[in-house]
């Protein structure tokens, strides 16, 4: 103790005079302070306060001076190893919560306005997991992290407003869950989910789902990077009210359920509820499940460019299920390749299940771009199946005939 008081008069007054910055550490916890921000420090005989936040003494370990500042608003969460470092600026300290087990990390925010608090993380754990709860719109960053966890999911958002995920540039950032969990996904956002930045995400769902939202989930236009799906136990994306994908990559394989999956809110009136909606960006899915689908639709989908290569290897089992649809070429014109290998199903009934290229349960739409379906008939599996209308142009290039319940009409 005195010879932390006596650090403290030494080289606190020197703070204020550089650009440093104080780490004042309680286990493994750090409190970040910049110089220029400061502002008044007073300590006595058991107690540092600092921007009239009192540290007892006897709960911190030590205190680092760092020739270094750091942003106000961001927290930094290090792995490594079976342990991670949590550098919390004292700006936003009094609205968050900290704890750990070893380097399962969980932050519980009470911000409710202000700048949104952003969380960073990197490093790697064999044996970690990041969860954050609140109820105020926050950012994540993948800054190069490797998490595998042991105890449910290996990232988890509890907080349904709109969060913010920045794939850092140039980072491979690599997130696995335990097996036999009870957990949703391995990746999980309650809340509006936006995707940017240009670096790799893989993820692996060994319990469920690899990646779920329980709101909408955007890929937004500058997001350059590469979502690849490396498993699942059951869908590979699973996402209520809508998903926008406006660039970047998906890539996805190993997966027993569907590829992508919109499903609709309890909340009717919400926006684009059930809505998939493809505006730019690659798809390339293999899919060997039985009873799933590559894309999967509750209500409309929607694609006006991008590539999508779809290979469905399990019987009973669609490149795209979806209620309508609507194929235009309003950001570029579509292209898409589907392959149906698995055939049909028995079902108990005696009856065959069989599968589709492309299946609609009402009216297509397929104005602009180009749809190559192949399938084997002896397998009673069909190419493209619409269940109401099917509108087409000129500019609409289908490899076969569609199977339509409706009528065919050209569209000028």
């Amino acid at each position: 103790m005195k010879k932390l008081l006596f650090f403290i008069s030494c080289f606190i007054p020197a703070l204020t005079l550089s650009a440093q910055s104080m780490y004042i550490y309680q286990d493994n916890i750090a409190t970040v302070v910049n110089a220029p921000t400061a502002g008044d420090m007073t300590y006595g005989k058991e107690t540092l306060t600092v921007q009239g936040i009192t540290f007892p003494l006897t709960a911190v370990d030590s205190i680092i001076f760092k020739n270094n500042t750091v942003p106000t608003d961001s927290v930094i969460v290090e792995y490594a190893g079976n342990a991670a470092k949590i550098y919390v600026p004292i700006q936003v300290s009094p609205y968050l919560t900290v704890t750990t087990e070893g380097a399962h990390v969980s932050i519980a925010s009470s911000q409710t306005n202000d700048n949104e608090i952003k969380y960073a993380l990197k490093g790697a754990s064999q044996n970690g997991s990041f969860y954050q709860t609140g109820t105020y719109k926050c950012s994540i960053y993948l800054n190069g992290v490797s998490l595998t966890s042991s105890k449910g999911a290996a990232i988890n958002i509890d907080n349904g407003k709109r969060i913010n995920v920045y794939v850092a540039d140039g980072t491979t950032n690599s997130l696995t869950d335990c097996t036999g969990g009870t957990q949703a996904a391995c990746f999980r956002i309650k809340g509006h989910a936006e995707f940017r930045g240009n670096g790799t995400l893989n993820i692996a769902g060994n319990s469920k789902h690899a990646y779920k939202s329980n709101e909408y989930t955007i890929l937004k236009k500058t997001f350059g990077g590469i979502i690849n799906i490396t498993k699942a136990a059951n869908d590979a994306m699973h996402i209520s009210q809508y998903f926008e994908m406006n660039n970047g990559n998906i890539n996805i394989k190993d997966t027993a359920g569907d590829g992508i999956q919109c499903d609709t809110t309890d909340d009717k009136t919400d926006e684009l509820n059930g809505q998939l909606i493809l505006n730019g960006g690659n798809i390339v899915m293999t899919l060997n499940g039985d009873n799933a689908a590559g894309l999967k639709s509750d209500s409309l989908f929607t694609c006006t460019g991008g590539t999508y290569t779809i290979t469905m290897n399990g019987k009973n089992s669609d490149g795209a299920d979806v209620y309508a649809a609507l194929i235009n070429d309003n950001t570029s014109s579509p292209n898409f390749t589907i392959t149906q290998n698995g055939g049909y199903l028995n079902a108990s009934d005696g009856s065959k299940k069989k599968s589709s290229c492309f299946k609609t349960e009402s009216d297509m739409r397929f104005l602009a771009g180009t749809m190559n379906v192949y399938f084997n008939k002896d397998l009673k599996a069909k190419g493209v199946k619409v269940g109401g209308n099917y509108y087409y142009t000129a500019k609409a290039k289908l490899n076969v005939s569609p199977d339509v319940e409706g009528s065919l009409i050209p569209v000028k």
